[in-house]
């Protein structure tokens, strides 16, 4: 963890930061169970985290050429060695390492980083909510409403 966002901090600022800042700079509800608000906000706020959750992926997935070498190094050697053993998973643990470990402790906590100062009780949420999309999509995980019907 600390190897990782030591030498992983300046991308983490460009692809985590906007997202962050959005939710942030604004004073926004971004609570989605409808046991706290009504169903007709909660539905309007699932669509803004999606979107959030969108916009933050495509910056991941467009970041390639500036995720650091040994970042790509350690994650190529994470999928060959996966592959050998447990041929359909290699992708999953890549994307879990990499979301778990790296991206969403950031997207949750972005104050640790210094990326900005703590969020607010409702930006938090916003923060968690979207952790959670890219955490389940990492994992393969289904959206099915099993565990948390409102997500």
């Amino acid at each position: 963890d600390a190897f990782f966002k030591k030498l992983g901090v300046d991308y983490l600022k460009e692809i985590v930061l906007p997202t962050v800042q959005d939710i942030c700079n604004t004073n926004r509800d971004y609570e989605i169970d409808p046991l706290f608000i009504s169903v007709e906000k909660a539905a309007e706020n699932v669509k803004v985290i999606y979107s959030l959750s969108y916009k933050l992926l495509s910056s991941i997935l467009g970041s390639k050429e500036t995720c650091p070498i040994a970042f790509r190094a350690i994650f190529q050697i994470l999928r060959r060695e996966v592959a050998k053993k447990f041929p359909s998973h290699k992708r999953i643990v890549v994307g879990g390492f990499l979301f778990l470990r790296f991206i969403c402790p950031c997207l949750v906590t972005p104050e640790q980083l210094k990326l900005i100062s703590p969020p607010t009780p409702r930006a938090r949420r916003g923060l968690i909510l979207v952790s959670k999309i890219l955490q389940n999509l990492a994992n393969g995980v289904d959206f099915s409403g099993n565990k948390e019907p409102y997500m």
